[in-house]
């Protein structure tokens, strides 16, 4: 949940005071965690804005995984287990 920017203003007011964050949570209505939070806070203008999206690590390998993915399309990937319980994976053709 945003808490409005007059409650975050007020926390801090209050804060500055020198009142506590228990007294400060039921005054303003908010949890004592909250008010923790935006005591806190020096600056409270938003952060940086996220910087536009890179192309992914993976992309240089794209087409080789491509190809593994459409070479494996018609084999089918078993699981069995074991009598003893241990897992083993195996290949069926077909």
């Amino acid at each position: 949940m945003t808490v409005p920017v007059s409650v975050q203003q007020r926390i801090r007011v209050l804060d500055a005071h020198g009142m506590s964050w228990r007294s400060i949570a039921k005054e303003v209505g908010v949890a004592r965690d909250t008010v923790a939070k935006y005591a806190g806070r020096e600056d409270c203008s938003p952060g940086p804005e996220r910087s536009v999206s890179r192309p992914s690590k993976l992309d240089p390998f794209r087409a080789t995984v491509d190809g593994w993915l459409q070479a494996d399309r018609f084999m089918l990937f078993c699981f069995n287990v074991c009598s003893t319980g241990s897992a083993v994976f195996f290949r069926s053709v077909g």
